[in-house]
């Protein structure tokens, strides 16, 4: 059954689960077959972030393209998709997502009624914030500029505790600068304290995918894996394939909560790291190729 002549709700509200976790709000915009969706996500490890989306809908199955994002991670998506399985009810919608850095995951989704002033309200906070959160470092520094002149100038005279105080958050806000020169000058230590150099910024460039898309991609999981995934996968592939009740078993075993076990298990069949086979999982050779990856990272060798 086509779905011309039927209209999808307006506005959404659901949660996003797998690399990223969060609730979601959505406004859907249809014309005839055609679908425009804006979707606000309050990720619970980065904050808020913004995709739109284009597609259509056709017997009551949406297929979309993300055309633009608002997001604060540190790598920002280009291009993804998503399917949404709208319900017969047109109540209720069942999907997953997929971006090209390599984040994936499941979505649900419920019609409600919504104020637009809240909408708006909303979209503008969210984008109020990232760009606040973009500039901070910038109006931080200024205002840190500023105080020093005024000093210098013996207009007013600042303490050593005060200046203490005025320093304190430097280290919150300069941290993705920090982060930079520490993982491009391989500082290992700064005085007692032992840093750890992440796979993420190992020189990872445009021509990267061309030359080696594997290392690329390996890096990538590497970053949005969590550590409980990759515990999965270094059991899977001593395992090679086990039963769905030996795979939630040993999710439990290591922590993963009982509502994250089965988003925990399609990430990494999403991701291609394993594939299913009725009641069993099995390793693939690109999910035993990462696996070797993680592992000449924590012994050390290089990648």
């Amino acid at each position: 059954m086509d779905h011309t002549g039927k209209h999808v709700r307006k506005f959404w509200k659901g949660y996003v689960a797998g690399t990223n976790r969060g609730q979601v709000i959505i406004r859907m915009k249809q014309r005839d077959n055609n679908l425009r969706v804006k979707a606000l996500l309050k990720d619970e490890a980065f904050g808020a972030s913004i995709f739109t989306l284009l597609g259509n809908i056709r017997d009551n199955r949406g297929d979309l393209r993300i055309l633009e994002s608002w997001t604060p991670g540190l790598v920002r998506p280009l291009d993804g998709k998503m399917t949404l399985e709208f319900g017969a009810d047109q109540i209720s919608a069942e999907g997953r997502w997929e971006t090209d850095i390599g984040t994936t995951g499941l979505c649900k989704i419920y019609a409600v009624s919504f104020f637009k002033l809240r909408w708006w309200f909303l979209l503008f906070k969210a984008k109020a914030l990232f760009l606040l959160r973009k500039a901070f470092p910038a109006i931080y520094t200024s205002a840190l500029i500023i105080v020093a002149g005024l000093d210098l100038s013996r207009i007013v005279q600042i303490s050593y505790p005060t200046l203490f105080l005025l320093l304190v958050p430097s280290p919150y806000v300069y941290r993705l600068h920090l982060k930079e020169l520490i993982q491009a000058y391989r500082v290992k230590r700064i005085g007692p304290v032992e840093l750890e150099q992440e796979a993420l910024k190992e020189n990872i460039k445009p021509e990267m995918a061309s030359i080696n898309p594997a290392l690329a991609a390996f890096i990538l999981l590497n970053h949005f894996f969590v550590s409980r995934t990759k515990l999965i996968l270094l059991w899977l592939s001593q395992k090679q394939t086990v039963t769905y009740g030996d795979f939630v078993e040993y999710a439990k075993k290591i922590g993963i909560p009982d509502e994250n076990i089965e988003i925990t298990r399609q990430a990494i069949i999403y991701a291609g790291c394993a594939s299913v086979d009725e009641d069993k999982v099995t390793i693939t050779d690109f999910g035993k190729q990462y696996v070797a990856y993680i592992n000449r990272l924590t012994s050390g060798a290089s990648a």
